[in-house]
């Protein structure tokens, strides 16, 4: 046994007397090689591989075969795949290494992508993917190895066909969304062969009697508030389809957004509510103010007389000119004394002091006091007063 690379010479001897210059005729597997010389001399290689014999020329006797066996590594290595044609996702992949090997392979390695595929069925001549998936697709080649060296195949694409998945929608522009703006909603997908129809779906109805077609966006122009709601779409090819979750659709008032600045204000929103909260204001200020009045009428009815409250306890004596015959001990003060609305006659209500006014030199102090007509006479228009005419009060110090 030899190895591929080795040199190799045959020679043929034969015991008869030859005369002259005799030739000789060379036999691998039967078939002559038209050698002449005596001696064959060559470098080994597998394809020398096989059983030598060899005749003299004008004799029919040919001598004994020899084999010459010649060793060499792994050759013409190549991955096949069964079934062929296309491969749909789920079904059963066959992947098998043929080589060409003196001694004969001992091992196989598979690899994918360029990476040792990581399973006990990948150190075999065959590989075989059960259930095999779209992740499983790629490119594939396998390793071919004996005791004199190794040799890799080149590489298989494995193609692995399946329906749409990871199918998604998305809208653009993104963010609020203004009636009368135009929105493109956009269907996203993986498959393979490519998605070769779309169908789009609004609140779980066709958005139009067509069937779809090979667009994957669907754009709604000047829209507007009924355009709002769920939107799916449906992604189709040879293998099959699939759905996307929904995709809810806002659509704002254009009275509710306005634009300022880059920056969306509510400003008729604001301006309603300001509008509406004041409209509350007078209608509460209105019936309180109206529930007061009744009060008061009843009150007045009740009253016969006004009752007035004592200024500070003290007797009030009243004259009728700002006089200038007053005791040393007046104190001025001036108080506006209104009529108490009381059903209990006998219960006084404290006057109410106003800011006091600068005092006169002889220390008196002047209370201004206003009457309220009861309720019990009938009301007439005020006599008119003229300027010069006021009504005073003086308050007496009394000696502690």
């Amino acid at each position: 046994m030899v190895t591929e690379g080795q040199s190799v010479i045959l020679t043929c001897s034969t015991t008869c007397t030859l005369t002259g210059s005799a030739a000789f005729i060379w036999y691998r597997d039967g078939s002559p090689l038209f050698f002449a010389s005596q001696a064959h001399q060559f470098t080994a290689s597998s394809e020398d591989a096989g059983r030598y014999s060899c005749a003299v020329k004008g004799y029919e006797l040919h001598s004994p075969a020899v084999a010459l066996n010649v060793r060499y590594p792994p050759k013409s290595v190549s991955v096949s795949v069964s079934p062929s044609g296309e491969i749909v996702e789920g079904s059963s992949v066959t992947l098998t290494c043929i080589s060409d090997a003196n001694p004969p392979v001992q091992r196989y390695t598979w690899y994918k992508n360029y990476r040792a595929v990581s399973s006990l069925r990948a150190s075999e001549r065959s590989y075989t993917i059960n259930k095999i998936s779209s992740w499983d697709a790629g490119e594939y080649y396998c390793e071919a190895q004996n005791a004199i060296g190794t040799k890799r195949s080149p590489t298989k694409h494995l193609d692995v066909q399946y329906p749409p998945k990871n199918v998604s929608v998305s809208a653009s522009p993104s963010g609020e969304i203004v009636e009368g703006s135009s929105v493109t909603l956009t269907c996203s997908s993986a498959a393979n062969p490519p998605v070769q129809k779309y169908t789009w779906y609004k609140n779980n109805r066709a958005v139009s009697s067509e069937t779809g077609g090979p667009e994957d966006s669907y754009t709604i122009k000047n829209i507007t508030l009924q355009d709002a709601g769920e939107y799916i779409c449906e992604a189709g090819n040879a293998i099959g389809r699939k759905r996307s979750p929904p995709k809810h659709l806002d659509v704002q008032s254009a009275l509710q957004v306005t634009v300022q600045g880059g920056q969306p204000l509510i400003a008729a929103t604001a301006v309603g509510v300001a509008a509406i909260l004041a409209l509350v204001f007078l209608g509460v200020v209105c019936v309180r103010r109206r529930k007061s009045t009744n009060e008061t009428e009843e009150d007045r009815q009740g009253n016969k007389s006004p009752i007035f409250g004592n200024v500070s306890g003290m007797a009030m004596s009243h004259t009728g000119t700002q006089g200038t015959d007053r005791d040393d001990g007046e104190v001025p003060l001036y108080a506006s004394v209104q009529p108490a609305n009381t059903h209990n006659q006998d219960e006084l209500l404290p006057s109410t002091v106003q800011k006091p006014l600068p005092q006169c030199e002889e220390g008196v102090q002047y209370a201004s006091i206003q009457f309220r007509p009861s309720s019990a006479a009938p009301r007439s228009p005020a006599p008119s007063v003229k300027e010069d005419c006021v009504l005073y009060s003086t308050l007496r110090k009394l000696d502690m």
